[in-house]
């Protein structure tokens, strides 16, 4: 939504971030891990607002919420829309969260468009070990 963070949690994946946004996140500053941020390293960034997730940080809400306003998304998985309507609330642009769902799902029903009836294909994922899939197309 145009906003580069001071700070954040690293990815699940990547080193620190993912790889997909690696470039936008060169300027920001590690604060640990989603399970254990650093409440220092988030301090001592002066944060003007902290944005996080209900079940990896609500132990620490009193805490965050003395160093900046504090929001949290509910759940991590569920409805991810809704996720991004609550921090483009956040922010105050709701404008451009909308406009960043709208482009969404208009990507999603041209890419429906171009596939026809492969989207008819029933495709099914067996986990054979960590990291390890079989994939089957129908």
């Amino acid at each position: 939504m145009g906003i580069t963070p001071v700070g954040a949690v690293e990815s699940w994946l990547g080193n620190p971030w993912y790889d997909h946004i690696q470039e936008k996140m060169k300027n920001v500053k590690s604060v640990g891990t989603e399970l254990e941020p650093s409440l220092e390293t988030t301090m001592s960034l002066k944060p003007d607002l902290i944005i996080g997730n209900k079940v990896r940080q609500e132990a620490i809400y009193d805490k965050l919420s003395q160093i900046a306003p504090t929001v949290f998304a509910e759940n991590l998985g569920g409805d991810w829309k809704e996720n991004c309507k609550l921090y483009a609330k956040a922010i105050n642009n709701e404008e451009t969260g909308n406009k960043v769902l709208n482009d969404f799902d208009t990507r999603v029903a041209n890419l429906k468009e171009q596939l026809g009836d492969q989207l008819q294909k029933k495709v099914s994922i067996e986990e054979i070990g960590i990291f390890q899939l079989v994939i089957h197309v129908r």
